[in-house]
């Protein structure tokens, strides 16, 4: 959507309902009803707010400056989401990006993985796709990666995750090749 259509595009919508897998699980992104043209060589588009709450890019929300690392946000809370099998916004917690950081600060990444993958994951696996996460939900969209960054970073990390683990909800989204 980034760099591979002309022009691009700025889904502003990104969230875990919108991502659909076909029956090889291979990931679609849907409902581009409310996606904008970035039809200029501009760093950015002003626009009214639109979205979901909890996947909405803070920075966006107080500037009405939409970029792709809005895009890039929502994803970083779609993947928290997967990691820790939790909603956006974590009814009497917080929003998931800060219930995920002050985990992680303290040392408890473990803490943040959804109960249901049981053993299912390797440590140093989960730390990476957390991290990358983490820099996907960095409160200034300069601070985050690109798209294509982030698939990049998938597709090596979906090296070195072992086959035997397909299994986990995680596989998923780290080894699907279409990224």
């Amino acid at each position: 959507m980034h760099i591979g259509c002309h022009p691009s595009i700025i889904h502003r919508d990104v969230k875990s309902s919108n991502i659909l897998l076909d029956n090889k699980w291979n990931a679609k992104v849907a409902d581009f009803g409310i996606s904008k043209e970035n039809t200029t060589d501009a760093t950015h588009v002003s626009t009214a707010i639109k979205g979901t709450a909890g996947y909405i890019d803070p920075e966006y929300f107080v500037t009405n400056r939409l970029t792709t690392h809005s895009d890039v946000y929502s994803f970083g809370i779609v993947l928290l989401e997967l990691i820790s099998g939790r909603p956006p916004i974590i009814p009497k917690e917080s929003y998931i990006s800060n219930w995920v950081k002050s985990h992680v600060q303290e040392g408890h990444i473990e803490r943040v993985v959804d109960p249901s993958l049981g053993d299912n994951f390797n440590m140093k696996n989960m730390r990476m796709i957390v991290k990358l996460a983490l820099q996907c939900v960095e409160s200034e969209g300069v601070h985050r990666p690109t798209m294509s960054t982030i698939c990049q970073e998938l597709r090596t990390l979906s090296m070195e995750i072992d086959r035997g683990s397909t299994s986990s909800k995680l596989w998923l989204i780290i080894h699907h090749k279409n990224c």
